[in-house]
């Protein structure tokens, strides 16, 4: 009622001498607010019930998370492939199990291992007698050690990071200038976002900082390739339908180099010429393979120079082997960004010699460009536009 809260707040209009002087009156009054607010100046001294208590836990050295995941695809276009297997209605039911694994070192060095397995389950349903012993193989199951490594900090301005993992230093969103480091898996091509198909590799990554500059330094001894579709997959083309239909009329056309090359390759048998799968190539692959990249990271820019000596991802047929071999190349090669507001522009450049290729005599080079433009003015929202060159 009024009466009593007047008693509560008894006071607290009088100055501070008053209250003093009221001390003993207000005795009453004042142990029934300290009543109230029992607590709330306090907050060492609020209570806390014995199924809340907690001890403090120190911060987990480890982390372990992962994510299960189902793929389903169907061919609306009744097909064969060129092995002729029916490649119509289901063609891909999927389970993949991806993990990975960190875990905190002395002196504030990390590792990680990642890696995936899948099982499909179309070709057990398809029935497994349709496909070939490649499509089998290479489509049905997999399990694969992705990302891992250690890594840390060797001085103030350097770290080290030993082990399998991905490297791009290119800026496109779909084309390859730049990102040559890793292959990648193109056993469904189109279907996989090149940012989730590149295949890890072992390295050492070395790298040096020094204000807005980092420089990197990498050496590559584990040699991986792109991963390609097999002789009777969907992916894999009718090899017949490169012979020519009249070959000596073709020959004749030729130069007679070529007309030579076009000779020893029509000799060749068909079943050896199909699948690049089961060629071993050169010792090309056995060769460490080098990169090197500085950038520069500055307010709304960056620039960066590469240079590399690599050995091409995708094979070419070499005639006088009769087998598929892996060039050897290097490369040099510039890119930039640039932003303005909600735009970014977006360019690379790249030059690469020692390509082979079957019809030609001798090793080519070629010259890449690409420009792009993405747009990230809308929530959740990323647009891009990019185009490419490439002359040979």
């Amino acid at each position: 009622d009024d009466a009593s809260m007047e008693d509560i707040l008894g006071g607290f209009d009088d100055d501070a001498g008053d209250a003093a002087e009221d001390t003993d009156s207000d005795d009453d009054a004042g142990s029934e607010m300290d009543n109230i607010l029992d607590g709330f100046d306090d907050d060492d001294e609020l209570p806390v019930s014995d199924n809340t208590e907690a001890e403090p836990q120190a911060d987990r050295a480890w982390d372990l998370q992962g994510d299960l995941s189902f793929g389903l695809s169907a061919s609306l276009h009744d097909h064969d492939s060129s092995t002729g297997t029916d490649y119509s209605g289901l063609q891909r039911f999927r389970t993949k199990l991806a993990l990975q694994l960190d875990i905190d070192l002395p002196k504030k060095w990390k590792f990680r291992a990642s890696g995936y397995g899948f099982y499909d389950l179309a070709y057990v349903i398809n029935g497994r007698h349709e496909y070939t012993r490649d499509v089998l193989d290479t489509y049905e199951y997999d399990l694969q050690l992705t990302d891992t490594y250690v890594e840390g900090s060797l001085h103030e301005n350097v770290d080290l990071k030993v082990g399998r993992q991905v490297v791009n230093w290119g800026r496109s969103e779909t084309i390859r200038v730049l990102d040559i480091i890793n292959p990648i898996d193109n056993r469904e091509p189109g279907l996989v976002d090149i940012e989730d198909s590149r295949r890890s590799v072992g390295m050492a990554r070395l790298g040096f900082f020094h204000g807005p500059w980092t420089l990197t330094v990498l050496a590559i001894p584990e040699i991986r390739y792109d991963l390609t579709p097999v002789q009777g997959s969907d992916f894999w083309p009718n090899i017949d339908d490169f012979i020519p239909t009249d070959p000596v009329a073709f020959l004749d056309s030729l130069s007679p180099k070529t007309g030579q090359i076009a000779t020893d390759l029509f000799a060749i048998p068909a079943d050896e010429f199909a699948n690049p799968t089961t060629k071993t190539g050169k010792d090309f692959g056995k060769s460490t393979e080098a990169a090197v990249n500085l950038t520069g990271v500055f307010s709304g820019w960056d620039i960066s120079l590469q240079a590399a000596l690599f050995n091409n991802d995708s094979p070419h047929f070499d005639v006088k082997d009769g087998r598929f071999e892996h060039a050897r190349l290097w490369m040099v090669g510039a890119g930039a960004n640039y932003t303005v507001g909600s735009w970014l522009f977006k360019a690379e450049l790249a030059f690469t010699e020692g390509l082979e290729f079957l019809w030609a005599t001798d090793k080519k080079s070629r010259v890449d460009a690409m420009a792009g433009i993405e747009y990230y003015g809308i929530s959740d929202v990323n647009i891009v536009f990019e185009i490419a060159e490439r002359h040979i």
